[in-house]
């Protein structure tokens, strides 16, 4: 029999129980030491690369700053210091940029887009559908979705909702980051069906922010997010209301911790709204948003404790991912070699005349052959259309608007390129023929002479509004037309004709030819209910874009061969100036003495006496002050309207 020795036992009981609270003690301690940890989470984001998948613009045959080959280097250096990273692209990724070669059934039924394959060789986590994904029709939308998502990228758009009043994609995703469940919701402007409303009939759009409003609760529901991140392709500011942006957003929903946006083409760097922080990066690529997330946790979950982004912008020199560039070189090769393929020349010229003020764009002032050819090529096909479907337009007028999309756009004399061709038509603008009459024809017009500022006695040269961007202002073919930009907006067009010399009345009837975006964001909301209808797109048309149209129109109706044609049709009035003193300030303008106040390349306020005496004073220049006083003092005045149509 053993005998036991109490003593020591209750000793060494008493060590063990020691031991046993010391070691809960450790337990809690490890316990609380885990309960404030600190995890740094980043989010890098792209927004409206519109095609950019090299750093190279295929309009200008030249390399340019930003695109997904230095999107990728960038993404692994910076994923190389934080693995904890999600990558977002922001919508808008496919359209742009020559990718039209890229987004057709034939191309996609045998080979993967260069952005799908971009987006997944960088490893992106999610893409939002922007507005402009939609110009193709669901059919190409949904096959380079598929392309993307082969690759795990993961596709949001939270508030579209189809026929069914069923989401029509994925609302959000989920990625668990060092144990921490980062959900990423997607949503897109509400307004896409001001845009494309006809390729998505039956389906709905619902307000950004309350969508994400609505997902968050799912979420919480469902306790399946510690994080909120949107991925929003909206702007930061209102655009046309019904929570279309995202201030509205963090307004709504403050438990989000930062919102990457998009759509507007700016460069956000980081504003704070409710808590929430937002950032949107530039387009084409240039730049690379930096969302750095500080994450503590507690005893509930997680919690943000700190939010702040940068942004990384790019040189067309910036370094570019060397495995990626040789998977995208066949891409470019085949954009590059479409580019530069000649289909045409310009003889005796080029189709816009010199600028005579610097900073006021000739086309802008006079009529000039650019819009011209434009137009030409959008009645030609306009009426091919016409034609084929038995339309009667024996009463009818056919006319045709479009904008210079650059100020500087222009064809030089010499051989054509399809690469010559985008510097006048960048964009994969599709043509639509709308059925109106002369009373919504006005309209159009007025609405498009908004452009220019009052001219206003004492002016010495033409200015534009700064508030109306200058690839609004459409010229018309099938009518002749003065603005008289004397007289306030809205009641400048006078001396309205049809080109056969009728006068345009309201009742006239009208088959209007203009691009898909123009007719859908503004005159489809300009124009009396009830008195337009979209008889014609060439969305599902083998040559479909507006662009493509003017190249089919040199080779087959030119021959090849076209030279400057400008019909005079319109002209500005109202102008009047001291014409001696006038040349002499044009000559300070565009010789650098002065300067215009310019936005967008264009002028937005005009020159006076006043104006250029204090910039003649502020450097001094004494002597060409005097030579004004005397040439102001002598009053050469030009008859009112002598110089209509100068700038």
């Amino acid at each position: 029999m053993i005998k036991r020795n109490k003593r020591l036992v209750s000793k060494i009981t008493l060590a063990a129980l020691t031991i046993g609270m010391l070691a809960s003690m450790n337990t809690l301690f490890v316990t609380a030491a885990e309960n404030g940890e600190i995890t740094k989470i980043q989010i890098l984001g792209t927004t409206d690369v519109h095609g950019k998948f090299m750093n190279y613009e295929y309009a200008t045959t030249s390399s340019a700053a930003g695109g997904y080959n230095q999107i990728s280097e960038a993404v692994k250096e910076k994923t190389a210091e934080n693995p904890n990273t999600l990558v977002l692209d922001n919508g808008d990724s496919i359209q742009g940029n020559y990718n039209n070669l890229f987004t057709t059934d034939e191309f996609l039924n045998n080979n993967v887009n260069p952005v799908a394959l971009a987006l997944n060789e960088i490893g992106y986590d999610s893409m939002v559908l922007g507005n402009h994904k939609f110009n193709y029709g669901l059919g190409i939308l949904n096959k380079v979705i598929g392309q993307v998502e082969a690759g795990n990228t993961k596709v949001l758009c939270a508030n579209l909702y189809n026929e069914n009043g069923e989401r029509a994609y994925r609302p959000y995703m989920v990625k668990e980051v060092d144990g921490i469940r980062v959900a990423v919701i997607g949503v897109t402007t509400n307004h896409i069906m001001k845009w494309d409303g006809d390729k998505l009939q039956g389906y709905k759009f619902t307000r950004p922010d309350e969508e994400v409003r609505k997902v968050i609760d799912e979420l919480k529901e469902e306790d399946a997010a510690d994080v909120f991140i949107v991925s929003a392709h909206v702007g930061s500011e209102n655009e046309y209301g019904d929570g279309d942006n995202a201030k509205d957003i963090a307004n709504l929903c403050p438990e989000v911790a930062a919102i990457l946006a998009g759509h507007t083409h700016e460069r956000l760097e980081k504003e704070v709204v409710n808590g929430v922080l937002i950032t949107e990066p530039k387009n084409n690529g240039v730049d690379l948003a930096d969302i750095d997330l500080e994450i503590e946790k507690t005893k509930d979950g997680y919690k943000v404790v700190s939010a702040d982004s940068s942004i990384t912008t790019f040189s067309k020199d910036s370094a570019t991912d060397k495995d990626l560039n040789e998977k995208l070189n066949k891409y470019h090769n085949i954009a590059l070699n479409d580019a530069l393929s000649k289909i045409g020349e310009l003889e005796g010229g080029n189709l816009a005349d010199a600028d005579e003020v610097a900073g006021i764009p000739q086309s802008f002032v006079s009529d000039q052959g650019v819009t011209d050819l434009i137009n030409s090529a959008q009645l030609y096909n306009s009426k091919k259309h016409l034609d084929s479907i038995g339309a009667d337009l024996t009463n009818a007028h056919l006319v045709s608007g479009t904008a210079m999309l650059s100020p500087t756009a222009n064809l030089m004399a010499g051989d054509i390129t399809k690469a010559g061709l985008a510097n006048i038509y960048r964009y994969d603008n599709k043509l639509y023929t709308v059925k109106t009459n002369g009373k919504q024809l006005k309209k159009y017009l007025e609405w498009s002479a908004q452009f220019f500022n009052t001219f206003k006695e004492g002016d010495l040269t033409v200015s534009f509004n700064k508030d109306f961007g200058s690839f609004k202002y459409d010229m018309l073919t099938g009518v002749s037309y003065d603005i008289n930009i004397s007289k306030d907006a809205g009641n400048r067009i006078e001396n309205l004709y049809f080109s056969d010399g009728k006068v345009v009345e309201d009742t006239d009837v009208v088959y209007l030819a203009v691009n898909d975006f123009r007719y859908s964001s503004q005159l489809s909301p300009l124009f009396d209910s009830g008195e337009h209808e979209l008889v014609y797109e060439s969305t599902n048309d083998t040559l479909s874009d507006i662009r493509d149209m003017v190249a089919d129109y040199i080779v087959n109706v030119k021959g090849g061969k076209i030279t400057k044609e400008v019909d005079n049709n319109w002209k500005l009035t109202g102008v009047s100036y001291n014409e001696e003193l006038r040349n002499k300030v044009v000559e300070l303008i565009n010789n650098g003495t002065i300067e215009l106040t310019i936005k967008d390349n264009v002028a937005i306020e005009s020159a006076t006496y006043e104006t250029v005496i204090a910039q003649l004073e502020a450097k001094g220049l004494t002597e060409i002050i005097e030579e004004l006083e005397e040439i102001k003092d002598g009053k050469v005045e030009t008859p009112e309207n002598s110089n209509e149509g100068n700038s």
